[in-house]
């Protein structure tokens, strides 16, 4: 954390300020008119947190009820309470899913940045396994151990499922993929996976439509029926969720088209998909 020099005008300014009696936030108002930040940070209570984020963690020190945004690695953080000396937050998600990428913490007042810390993503459940996967593997098939199904009309339910097994599901007679000999119809077919899900409640997945799009959550499944016809055609993985005036908007990562940050919206707007219809699964 950096401490911005004053020089000998502006001291001689804050100490007329002073003497005049201004005190408490006209005070902070004539310190930021000569460029002195009142905001002062002491310590933040984590450095690391695992990849999918959503920890809360305090910044403690003075003058935080000033404190009008903190960024994390350039993502903005969501703030949870504030007072003069506390600020807390939600760490947002890792923008690349990276196991031990550091980034910047930045504390921002109306003036600027007023304080930096380093932050580690570290992969540490199940779903940061996931999405860890995801991100390695989105543009770099996993052909070894899985195949490439696109000359069969697609790999995206083969690409969603093996997120699955590096999420820790474990794989069965019905669900399996051994590319070099053999395969389940549920592994690698959008319908037959979504039949089979529901077949087996002992996964706990909850199968829900868009009205439900605010439950969603990152490592979620989602499968499209393109043409509204009853025959679903298309998977992709929950990579992101944000939440803007009170809209929600879901993002994925998935092959065919091979993306990390794909909205939903820009989905569903697609030339051809103006009967669309999105289904959910719901991963405890």
């Amino acid at each position: 954390m950096s401490t911005r020099r004053i020089p000998l005008l502006i001291t001689a300014t804050l100490a007329v300020v002073a003497l005049t009696g201004c005190t408490g936030s006209a005070f902070d108002a004539a310190a930021r008119l000569v460029g002195l930040d009142p905001v002062q940070v002491d310590a933040i209570s984590a450095t690391e947190g695992s990849l999918t984020g959503g920890e809360t963690v305090s910044i403690t020190g003075v003058g935080l009820s000033d404190v009008t945004a903190i960024e994390v690695g350039g993502s903005d953080a969501q703030l949870l309470t504030q007072s003069n000396d506390t600020v807390t937050f939600a760490v947002p998600h890792s923008e690349t899913y990276v196991n031990g990428e550091t980034v910047t913490v930045a504390v921002e007042d109306s003036l600027g940045a007023a304080a930096e810390f380093d932050y580690t993503y570290r992969t540490l459940t199940a779903v940061d396994r996931q999405l860890e996967y995801a991100f390695a593997h989105w543009d770099s098939y996993n052909t070894v151990y899985f195949g490439d199904f696109n000359a069969w009309g697609g790999d995206c339910q083969n690409f969603v499922s093996q997120t699955l097994v590096a999420r820790g599901w474990a794989v069965t007679d019905e669900w399996f993929n051994d590319a070099q000999e053999d395969w389940a119809p549920a592994f690698v077919h959008v319908p037959s996976f979504d039949e089979w899900l529901a077949e087996h409640p002992e996964y706990g997945a909850v199968r829900m439509g868009i009205e439900s799009i605010d439950q969603v959550k990152i490592g979620d499944v989602v499968l499209f029926d393109w043409e509204g016809d009853g025959s679903l055609d298309h998977a992709q993985v929950v990579s992101g969720v944000e939440t803007v005036d009170g809209k929600t908007e879901v993002y994925m990562v998935g092959h065919n088209l091979d993306s990390t940050y794909r909205s939903i919206t820009d989905a569903l707007a697609s030339q051809g998909h103006e009967n669309a219809q999105v289904v959910f699964w719901g991963i405890p």
